[in-house]
């Protein structure tokens, strides 16, 4: 059965930005389960990135506009991805990520 619903997790959900982006945190270690530090710093600083540039901040006048994508996030690590914040020697956070925008039920 095709559907032409999809999920968005980045999608504001009538959250502020700050739990928003503690709502993602919770999400991807729910995906990945042991993230270290630079991991989380990491991961912070593209989810502010991808919601800066989509024209989404702390200002609640923002939170309506179309919300950012896995494809969006992905690209944002990958830009940002070194040896000392992969998620694993084997399998970078950027190798999980392409999983997920690969996924039908997630709007990429």
């Amino acid at each position: 059965m095709d559907s032409d619903s999809v999920i968005n997790p980045f999608d504001m959900m009538g959250m502020d930005f700050t739990d928003k982006l503690a709502s993602l945190h919770s999400l991807m270690h729910t995906i990945i389960e042991d993230i270290s530090p630079s991991q989380r710093s990491l991961l912070d600083d593209a989810f502010r990135k991808i919601y800066y540039d989509a024209g989404i901040t702390e200002e609640k006048s923002t939170w309506k506009r179309t919300p950012p994508t896995f494809s969006e996030l992905y690209s944002a690590v990958k830009a940002k991805e070194t040896d000392d914040n992969q998620f694993t020697p084997r399998i970078p956070v950027t190798a999980e990520m392409h999983s997920l925008k690969q996924s039908p039920i997630l709007k990429r």
